[in-house]
Formats: structure tokens, sequence, C-alpha cells
């Protein structure tokens, strides 16, 4: 079976640092052991516009239109399915339906657009694809409410997980950190409610260090308990996890999309206490974990009750574990999955 992947990170290159053992398996969302069966012959968009053209595509994508390049059109003419990771795109779906090829839209639910040119070519998009692969069922009833479309006949739900086995060795070789029992708190997407977190450990003064984009702290003051740190290495994020009391996954009110649930998911691996705030998606999908504590979002006086909570406790850490499948079953469900669209 030939599949096209239409990633947004290139996948030779994850691919090859799966093999040498400096990424985790879930880089590839399943795909990576589909790669070394010869059942399949994977191929992906790893070409990208370059020049002027390069310019023109983010500012096209600010309106809702995806383009890919020409190779990548061709390729879908090759294969049997199109798989596309996060943004949808009207030009692979337009080329995919001219060459009667399914597409699968792999997690590529986001927040609801509000420019009506976004949903526009969000709504036909989904609407022709053939499968929709994601995290949370709450999230795509919401779509099917605002958009107007059936969308859960389509919808294939996996379970987020971790290549455990590269956590845990990465983790058991990581140096040994130089500081202990902060809070450490990691996100780089919208929907971090950092403001919280920060007004949180002024009231305690519990050392926070959060690993995050500068763009995501505008207006907020920092106190001197708060340390930011961005573009580290997985040895030097697994150290900071060795020091940490424990996690915190500070997330807006109302959110139905999967924010966070990366953090959630190294916490509970590497079996670290984690202060979560209870949105949609986490009621739904995170709230038997045994490590985690739950807090309403944007709720400064229970962030800080959870918080004493976590230095009051004794809890033993080798109770966190979880009952959740192996990573294993992601590209088992994925193989069964693309079976169907034969």
């Amino acid at each position: 079976m030939k599949v096209l992947l239409v990633f947004p990170n290139r996948v030779q290159r994850n691919f090859k640092d799966i093999e040498a053992g400096i990424a985790p398996k879930e880089r590839l969302y399943g795909f990576y052991e589909l790669m070394k069966n010869p059942d399949y012959t994977i191929l992906d968009s790893d070409s990208r516009f370059e020049g002027l053209s390069n310019k023109v595509i983010p500012f096209l994508r600010g309106y809702g239109i995806n383009l890919v390049d020409l190779k990548t059109v061709f390729k879908i003419a090759k294969v049997d399915v199109v798989v596309v990771k996060d943004n949808v795109s009207s030009m692979v779906s337009a080329a995919a339906a001219l060459f009667g090829k399914p597409v699968v839209y792999y997690d590529s639910l986001f927040p609801i657009p509000q420019m009506k040119i976004k949903q526009f070519f969000l709504k036909r998009c989904l609407a022709s694809c053939t499968r929709i692969v994601g995290y949370n069922h709450q999230q795509v009833e919401d779509y099917e409410q605002k958009l107007g479309l059936s969308l859960l006949p389509k919808y294939k739900h996996l379970e987020f997980l971790l290549d455990e086995e590269f956590y845990n060795s990465v983790f058991d070789n990581a140096p040994e950190p130089t500081e202990h029992d902060y809070l450490l708190s990691i996100g780089r997407d919208v929907g971090r409610d950092f403001a919280t977190l920060v007004k949180a450990s002024e009231q305690t003064g519990v050392k926070v260090k959060i690993v995050t984009l500068p763009y995501l702290l505008n207006g907020i003051t920092l106190p001197d308990n708060v340390e930011i740190l961005q573009n580290i290495s997985y040895e030097a994020l697994f150290t900071l996890y060795k020091g940490a009391r424990g996690v915190v996954v500070p997330l807006k009110k109302g959110l139905s999309y999967a924010s966070g649930i990366r953090a959630i998911m190294e916490s509970l691996v590497l079996k670290k206490p984690s202060i979560v705030s209870n949105t949609p998606f986490v009621e739904n999908n995170c709230l038997d974990y045994p490590n985690i504590i739950p807090v309403d979002p944007e709720n400064v006086a229970q962030m800080v009750a959870a918080i004493e909570h976590v230095y009051r406790s004794d809890d033993n850490l080798d109770e966190y574990e979880s009952e959740l499948p192996s990573y294993a079953q992601t590209h088992r469900e994925i193989s069964q999955m693309l079976a169907e669209l034969r």
C-alpha cells in the first residue's frame, strides 16, 4: 500500500532522528513502524517552496489557504491514501478528489477559526475527506455544530501515547540537575495560561521554571522566582524533569482541542504529580490518570491550593503507574484504519 504523508515537519529527518535514538517514535505519529514494514511504501512531502514563494505561503496560510508544491501534487496521483497532519489543505483535497484518492486529516482540528474565509476552506476540506483522526470526541462534536457537518462517522479516535522506552531511557541517562524542588511547566501553544501560574507562584513563593516561547508571556510581569527557558535539548529537558517536584499544565478556559496533552503524558510516564487545568478535553480524557491534580482554568486560588498540596504530599511516585496501552497500539490502529481504506 502506498501512503503519502503531508506533515508539517520533514518526515525523513524525523525518521533518521528516531533511528539514531535521539527522537521518540511518536514524532511520526504511528508511521515510523509502517515505514519499516515492507507492506507499505511511504512517500513524503519533504520538498518545500523556495525563494519568493516561501514568503507568500505564510501570508496565504493566514487566510486558510494551505498550499503544497507541485512535487507533492504529483505524488498524490501515485499513492493509495494521503495523510495530512495538522492544517487542512484545500489544494491537497482538490488534487485528491481529482485523482480519486482518499484523504485522512490527522490531528487537524484546532480552535475553530472566526474568519469566514478560513471556515469556508476548512468546511470543504473536512466535508470531502474520508477520515478524521484525533484525540478528542468533544472537539469533533463542536466542529459539527459550528460548521453544520456530519463528522463523527468519519472520526477515528486515538489515545495520545508516548514512546515510553525512549522517554525512560533519556530520563535515566540525563545529567543530574543542579537544582531541585521547583515546579516545571512546558508549553508552546496559545492555549497555555501562564498568567495564572505566575500569580500563583507569587503567592506561594515556589520556584517555577517555564519552557515556552516569549510571545506567550506578553503582558505578564515575571517575579524573581519564575525562570523562562526556551530552545532546550531533550537531554536538558529531562534533567529539568529530574529536578522538578511536580509539573503544571495551565490551560485557558473552554479549550476543546488537545492542548497540553504532551506535557500531561510526559508527566505521567515520568511519574511526576501534575497540576492540570480542567478543560473539556482534560475532563473527557485525562482525569483518570493517577498523577493528575485538576484545577478550574484561570483560577488562581485553586492553583495555589494545588501547589501547596504538591509540596505537602508524600505520595509514593511508583503509584503513578499508567494503565494506558503501550505506544505500540498507535501504529496498529493506524494500520487497521489504512486497511479499511483499501
